[in-house]
């Protein structure tokens, strides 16, 4: 409740500032579940772990399995394992193996209940606690926007960063239990791990102790006070007597208005805009006053003929 109460205040500041990017991080599951630090599946919502729906996906599997490189005739059982398709899923294909009943991810550890057809099984795996200049260093990096944004949308964690941030521990640092003894029971279970490490990039943050609300509560603060300090730059350069602050420009010669055509608009006589850095987007922007003001002079002349 306390990373709930904590991931809500951050939006919230968030939506102050950045409205668009807090609804794309309240509607992202894959952010959400980072945020709780938590997060559980039950038998319905785990069918995506029963295979890999597409090739960023598969890439990441087999750079996982291969980073925590796990003995070699496990790592071989893993790939027999691993084989799936969703035609397989969907005809319930003997050969696929298993299903899984329930997935449950808090903290480091990582618990996953599953059957392979005749029996069922508990695995639990528990990685190995960061060190805490490592810990700061993924958080720095954890609470940037691009970071944060891939997170949101699904994407697989790029394998030079968690190359330099050691976020994947290898198999002898990993404390697991199972209940069976069974080579092939065990080569499912880390099969149905390691997809869920791959399709949900929070999975493994989460698992290496980086859950909660502390990332996403640190850009956030990093948001405020860089726009923070871009109104105080702002204001900086305006004058700081009433006087000198609304003594206005010289305003461009304009026309008498019975001399302007009607078609053609007040925007005709102004100099061209010059707010943003391409002619393309300032030409925009003259269109649009040039339609916003086609029939102004028309009007006004109307008003003033009326005795408005």
């Amino acid at each position: 409740m306390t990373n709930l109460i904590a991931l809500e205040e951050s939006l919230i500041q968030l939506e102050a500032h950045e409205p668009e990017l807090a609804r794309e991080f309240r509607a992202s599951l894959h952010l959400m579940m980072l945020g709780l630090g938590r997060n559980e599946l039950n038998q319905w919502d785990a069918w995506p772990l029963s295979f890999l729906s597409s090739g960023a996906q598969s890439a990441a599997f087999d750079y996982l399995l291969s980073a925590i490189n796990p003995p070699a005739s496990l790592k071989a059982a893993i790939v027999k394992s691993a084989q799936a398709t969703p035609a397989q899923y969907y005809w319930h294909d003997r050969a696929i193996g298993g299903r899984v009943e329930h997935v449950r991810l808090a903290e480091t550890i990582f618990e996953i209940n599953y059957g392979d057809g005749s029996d069922r099984h508990r695995l639990r795996l528990i990685a190995p606690a960061l060190a805490e200049p490592q810990k700061q260093g993924a958080t720095e990096w954890l609470s940037q926007e691009a970071t944060l944004r891939a997170i949101a949308k699904g994407a697989p964690l790029r394998e030079a960063d968690l190359r330099r941030l050691g976020l994947v521990p290898a198999w002898d640092s990993v404390i697991f239990f199972g209940s069976s003894s069974s080579q092939a029971a065990l080569a499912l279970g880390l099969t149905f791990f390691f997809r869920a490490l791959a399709i949900y990039p929070a999975y493994l943050l989460i698992w290496r102790g980086l859950g909660g609300p502390q990332a996403i509560g640190e850009f956030v603060e990093q948001l405020a006070a860089r726009k923070q300090r871009d109104f105080e730059a702002a204001i900086a350069d305006l004058p700081s007597d009433p006087e000198t602050f609304w003594a206005a420009p010289e305003l461009p010669a304009l026309p008498a208005l019975q001399a302007v055509v009607p078609e053609a608009g007040l925007g005709a006589h102004l100099p061209p805009p010059d707010f943003w850095p391409t002619p393309e987007e300032n030409k925009i922007f003259a269109e649009a006053m040039a339609k916003v003001y086609k029939n102004a002079p028309k009007k006004l002349f109307k008003i003033v003929e009326r005795g408005y």
